[in-house]
């Protein structure tokens, strides 16, 4: 759509220049371009997406198929926009000014926090949780549990609460929190030992939102619950954790952290983009 699109364009340029004296403005092939990008769109979208073969990705040969499945995939498989509460650290929450280590949410209401919000000036921060990182006022919080007890989280701590929807997800999702799931293998260490023995949140730096057994699906007491051969945990955490946890002997990572979004660099990148327009838009 633009001079420099494509080495045609800038050859066709080029030679409009020697033989007519003008060359194309900037955006003159966007007069052609555009409606083709715009009718190329929305044929993907409408028509095209239903064209794609299904493909079932199940394997295994015991009853816990593991499901190679994107990030979103899982956030809808679990049911995670049902689940997940916010909770709005305000001017009197008795959470404000700790770390996530002093209040250790897990073990006193039995909760995991999958994700903080930041307002800082105009601009929201989306931030992994992290033993040492400190509540302040403003922040939400994303919390992953048994309704009642962060009803009693909120009340104690006088804390808002509210519903996350599947916006709330879609924002999780696009700032850095990977969804995967992981296998127990047969020749695993961590069989008969609980995440806390195993002190999984601390040394993968991963939150585990529930744990799958053949047709079970547990979600609260995680850290208590003997693991298997064969269970499935439901991870949340940062891609390096992932990562980190593909490299143990002891977890089959069935998610590829690589198929996860993370649009928090995308402001430098649309103004690195303009900067670089700008020269030939403006003639310098």
């Amino acid at each position: 759509m633009t001079v420099i699109g494509t080495a045609p364009n800038l050859l066709m340029s080029d030679y409009l220049q020697r033989t007519m004296g003008q060359a194309p403005a900037f955006f003159d092939y966007a007069l052609v371009g555009l409606p083709i990008c715009i009718a190329g769109i929305l044929y993907l979208v409408l028509i095209g997406r239903h064209l794609l073969p299904k493909t079932d990705t199940n394997f295994g040969s015991n009853g816990n198929a593991a499901r190679l499945a994107l990030p979103e995939q899982l956030a809808q498989d679990h049911g995670l926009a049902r689940n997940l509460t916010r909770l709005r650290v305000g001017k009197a929450s008795l959470l404000a000014g700790h770390s996530l280590a002093e209040l250790d949410l897990t073990k006193r209401y039995d909760v995991t926090v999958v994700m903080i919000a930041r307002h800082e000036g105009l601009v929201l921060h989306w931030r992994v949780p992290s033993t040492d990182l400190k509540l302040k006022r403003g922040d939400d919080i994303y919390l992953d549990g048994d309704s009642e007890a962060i009803w009693q989280l909120a009340e104690e701590n006088q804390t808002r609460m509210g519903l996350a929807g599947e916006h709330h997800i879609e924002h999780v999702l696009d700032h850095g929190v990977v969804l995967a799931e992981a296998m127990i293998g047969p020749r695993s260490k961590a069989q008969g030992a609980t995440l806390r023995e195993l002190r999984f949140r601390q040394d993968h730096k991963l939150s585990v939102l529930n744990i799958c057994r053949g047709e079970s699906r547990f979600t609260h007491k995680l850290g208590q619950l003997p693991l298997q051969v064969g269970d499935t945990l439901l991870l949340a955490g940062s891609r390096n954790g992932l990562r980190l946890l593909s490299k143990s002997d002891d977890f089959v990572v069935l998610t590829d952290a690589g198929e996860s979004r993370d649009f928090r660099k995308a402001p430098l990148a649309l103004s690195l983009l303009a900067l670089a327009l700008m020269p030939p838009l403006f003639g310098w």
